[in-house]
């Protein structure tokens, strides 16, 4: 039985059950970390569900870690929204998921699929300027033309370059 006394503890638990491909036993556990307000728990518990088969149950919980602010519950109620087709929904939930990568270019793609192209162009022209990772991301999601894709990535490699040449001090 979960013991009420340590709640990051529960989480402890439920996590080194979810990894012993257990996460219907996890459940209660996180379940219980919830009730005790440990921040990350309802979306552990989203994950839980999620690897147990209960899609609804997970979905329910990704809603409610979102709305709590928790970025990574926003990014997983985006993708099962998306997955659904219900691209007003993904697009609300990718909108409070960023800074989780990708999130910024799942969402571009859903603004493109919903017609508004010029959206999607300035999430993406943002997003491409963040990081390596994020303009490799923005290049394999197909959203660019071929000759833009190769002038990102290669803006990036002269970065790399400029830096390796700099004398350290």
């Amino acid at each position: 039985h979960p013991h009420p006394a340590d709640p990051p503890e529960l989480v402890a638990i439920g996590d080194d059950l979810r990894a012993l491909a257990s996460p219907a036993a996890a459940g209660p556990f996180y379940a219980a970390a919830v009730e005790q307000g440990v921040p990350g728990a309802v979306y552990r518990l989203g994950v839980a569900h999620h690897e147990a088969g209960d899609a609804a149950e997970a979905f329910r919980c990704f809603e409610l870690a979102g709305l709590a602010g928790d970025a990574l519950g926003a990014f997983m109620a985006a993708q099962v929204a998306a997955e659904r087709g219900d691209l007003h929904a993904a697009r609300r939930w990718y909108e409070l998921a960023q800074g989780v990568e990708s999130a910024a270019v799942r969402l571009a793609q859903v603004l493109a699929e919903l017609g508004e192209r010029d959206a999607a162009d300035d999430v993406l022209a943002a997003t491409s300027g963040e990081s390596w990772e994020a303009a490799v991301e923005l290049v394999r999601s197909g959203a660019l033309a071929p000759d833009a894709a190769v002038a990102l990535l290669e803006g990036w490699a002269g970065r790399a370059r400029r830096v390796s040449r700099r004398p350290s001090r």
